[in-house]
């Protein structure tokens, strides 16, 4: 298995999509900084298949949201009028954590726990 974790920030809001098995997912663009060419935003196109989770982080999937994502690399062929034109690869989310931004412009604590005096 390949694991990575990720921070970045949505692009634009969350789609809802659904595979040819008619199984439903949800779709975003992870925008990671610094990983381009002359340290430009990187987009990576990320799907997640898990239902419970999609329920829960659906909602809250808008854009310029900070993101921490755990996932797996995957990749698939796609084809043209039957002939092979190339392979995508995208990240299979397996957990997502919401962040916000500190004043030192880093990922902070996740918006679901609670600071402590």
């Amino acid at each position: 298995m390949n694991a990575v974790v990720c921070t970045g920030w949505l692009q634009k809001a969350a789609t809802v999509a659904y595979t040819p098995q008619q199984q439903r997912k949800l779709t975003f663009c992870l925008m990671l900084a610094g990983t381009g060419h002359d340290g430009d935003p990187t987009p990576w196109q990320c799907e997640v298949t898990d239902q419970p989770l999609i329920e829960r982080v659906e909602p809250l999937m808008t854009p310029g949201r900070p993101l921490i994502v755990q996932a797996q690399l995957c990749g698939r062929a796609f084809a043209d009028k039957g002939v092979q034109k190339g392979f995508v690869r995208y990240l299979l989310v397996t957990a997502i954590e919401f962040a916000r931004i500190d004043r030192g412009g880093g990922a902070g604590q996740s918006s679901e726990e609670e600071e402590t005096p």
